[in-house]
């Protein structure tokens, strides 16, 4: 699977993972504010728009 983001729509995939509501609710919202502030230095254009890949497995079959 193959999407182009910008990094707040990263971000925001970011805060639906369970794990990361998890951590929220364990250490605080400011975890989820300090590594969007990481992932900035990193991508300091937040207009651009990065190409991410990742696998999709799937079984198929018949019951």
């Amino acid at each position: 699977m193959t999407a182009g983001w910008r990094r707040d729509q990263l971000v925001g995939c970011l805060k639906t993972w369970s794990a990361t509501q998890r951590m929220m609710q364990t250490q605080g919202a400011q975890t989820v504010a300090e590594l969007a502030q990481k992932i900035a230095i990193a991508w300091p254009n937040a207009q651009q728009v990065r190409q991410f890949y990742w696998p999709i497995y799937l079984r198929v079959g018949r019951v």
